[in-house]
């Protein structure tokens, strides 16, 4: 077995590594990330944000805190020339753009500009080609702004969704130029995905069944480019409401999409009822994380040979929260 499967596959119930509150002002800043680490930012109640880092070897940094950022309704992040840009939309519909440098160090959100518009309802980013880029969604609506070469954010545009309202969206990329929307469809019964060349040009959407179980659908999704393909993580529920669940699929560059089925399938449990998920490739593997309606957060790690790591308890290394909406980053496809 290779040293870096070894470092994969290492319990979450690792001890947590050292490390100091996060404030943005402060003088106290978490430790500095290091490659291979995944970021992770979530809610922590209904007033703050709350920060980790998830090393190479598997040990979780103790939750760092950022206060003043009320009733979060979106939240996206990215790796962006070697340091984390979140974007966090809170206090009634406004945007803020966070930059976390590989030092530990936060620069102050008020000297970050954002693309000018109304609130959203959804939000994802990317980095395409080295810009910046979000993908926001609006009354139905998908829309994308990218960083110009002023630095300033280009006007909002439509992004295609065949005339379809969507509910969710996630933007990723392959590495190699093109930009990738996922969208979930207004009634949680479909997730379409739309390709951007490299050259500016769209394709054609393909669609597949967000869940096998007619008496489900979905609720929000997460994509990521890893192994090789696009990856689809969706919150999944019972139309009465009996369970709600994280589901996963994947989309080929043949087309070809594998149907939806249910993490507790694969991993044998589904600790809690998943409410927010996220998910981002890492070391030629995929890393994904959810929240649920309690505030728990769990984690698990999905390999290149198709196989599940057990969910691991986030709070139970990195520290109590209250999480909500989450988002992750890393620096590896």
């Amino acid at each position: 077995m290779k040293t870096a499967k070894l470092r994969r596959v290492l319990p979450l119930a690792l001890a947590a590594t050292a490390a100091l509150g996060l404030g943005i002002g402060s003088a106290a800043q978490a430790a500095p990330a290091t490659e291979g680490d995944v970021q992770l930012l979530t809610t922590d109640g209904n007033t703050g944000l709350a920060h980790t880092i998830r090393g190479f070897w598997g040990n979780w940094q103790q939750f760092g805190h950022l206060d003043g950022y009320n009733g979060v309704t979106a939240m996206a992040s990215t790796y962006h020339f070697g340091a984390e840009h979140a974007f966090v939309q809170h206090d009634g519909g406004r945007l803020s753009h966070l930059v976390r440098h590989n030092d530990g160090t936060w620069d102050d959100p008020d000297v970050l500009t954002v693309p000018a518009g109304g609130k959203l309802d959804g939000l994802s980013a990317t980095d395409v080609q080295g810009r910046l880029t979000l993908v926001g969604l609006r009354n139905g609506k998908v829309q994308l702004s990218t960083v110009q070469d002023d630095d300033s954010w280009s006007s909002w545009a439509d992004v295609p969704s065949d005339g379809k309202n969507i509910s969710s969206v996630s933007a990723t990329t392959d590495g190699k130029g093109t930009l990738i929307v996922a969208e979930l469809d207004g009634a949680g019964n479909s997730v379409g995905v739309f390709k951007r060349s490299a050259d500016n040009q769209w394709g054609k959407g393909s669609w597949n069944p967000a869940s096998p179980n007619a008496t489900a659908n979905a609720t929000e999704i997460s994509a990521a480019y890893a192994t090789g393909q696009l990856q689809v993580a969706a919150v999944e529920t019972e139309v009465d409401g009996a369970y709600r669940s994280v589901f996963h699929s994947t989309l080929n560059d043949n087309g070809q999409w594998k149907p939806f089925q249910p993490l507790y399938g694969a991993i044998g449990s589904s600790p809690g009822i998943a409410a927010h998920v996220a998910v981002v490739p890492w070391e030629g593997d995929l890393q994904l994380a959810y929240s649920t309606t309690d505030g728990r957060l769990f984690h698990t790690i999905r390999f290149l040979d198709g196989s599940w790591q057990s969910w691991g308890d986030v709070e139970g290394a990195a520290g109590n929260i209250t999480a909500g909406p989450l988002t992750m980053a890393s620096n590896t496809f």
